[in-house]
């Protein structure tokens, strides 16, 4: 997959649905790939238009056909876009970044997070484990 990402000069999410942001998102982030993607609420939350990508209005073609040509006439764009998108990847859309505030968020909830042992799972491999780890990592100490 990354030869078939290296090979594309423009990454497109030609639709999404509107309750999250796609895994594909981030991965052209990383690569600082320029990115035309439609302005759903979790895309755009990530993406500024003309900050770290293009956005499109969805289900209109004709903005998805002028944010694309946007891009294709103009290389310096797409380098800008990509570069900044590389550099907001790094700094706001890391693990390390998100798991404080998601476990804050939990916690505002009213959902606690007590990591409990199962039987029968290496404790490697428990996904309970991994969260406590991933917690104690960023010093978070999980509910008791």
């Amino acid at each position: 997959m990354p030869e078939h990402l290296a090979a594309m000069d423009i990454c497109v999410i030609p639709h999404s649905n509107t309750y999250r942001s796609p895994i594909k998102l981030f991965e052209y982030m990383a690569r600082a790939q320029a990115i035309v993607a439609p302005r759903t609420e979790p895309i755009a939350l990530v993406l500024r238009h003309g900050g770290n990508g293009l956005l499109f209005n969805p289900e209109d073609a004709d903005d998805l056909r002028a944010q694309m040509a946007a891009l294709i006439e103009d290389p310096a764009l797409r380098s800008r876009l990509g570069g900044q998108a590389r550099r907001d990847v790094g700094e706001k859309h890391t693990w390390k970044k998100k798991c404080p505030t998601i476990a804050v968020a939990n916690r505002l909830k009213g959902h606690a997070f007590r990591p409990r042992p199962r039987r029968g799972l290496p404790s490697p491999c428990h996904k309970r484990t991994l969260v406590s780890r991933l917690l104690a990592a960023h010093a978070i100490k999980p509910l008791t």
